[in-house]
């Protein structure tokens, strides 16, 4: 008879805080995993999906800055009343 592996789940906030200390430096990744009981690999997924989510939301944040500097300049250069600036300015 085989025997059946269930796959764990872990919630966010348990993914979050062993990204923090991974992060911290003062262990490696195979080392923090071990104490975890989690497997190296998925900590090392972790941390990748930690930086995109992170590069991407300050991607994010650098688009929108930069739009509203866009839009900005368009109000100061033209005025055009009764019509509206995409964006909402």
């Amino acid at each position: 008879m085989s025997k059946i592996i269930r796959r764990r789940k872990y919630d966010k906030e348990f993914k979050e805080q062993a990204v923090r200390l991974l992060l911290e430096g003062e262990k490696t990744t195979r080392q923090l995993a071990e104490e975890l009981g989690i497997h190296w690999g998925m900590l090392s997924r972790w941390k990748r999906e930690h930086k995109a989510f992170r590069d991407t939301s300050l991607k994010a944040m650098t688009v929108r800055a930069g739009n509203h500097r866009f839009e900005s300049s368009l109000s100061d250069r033209y005025d055009f009343p009764g019509v509206p600036i995409p964006g909402g300015l």
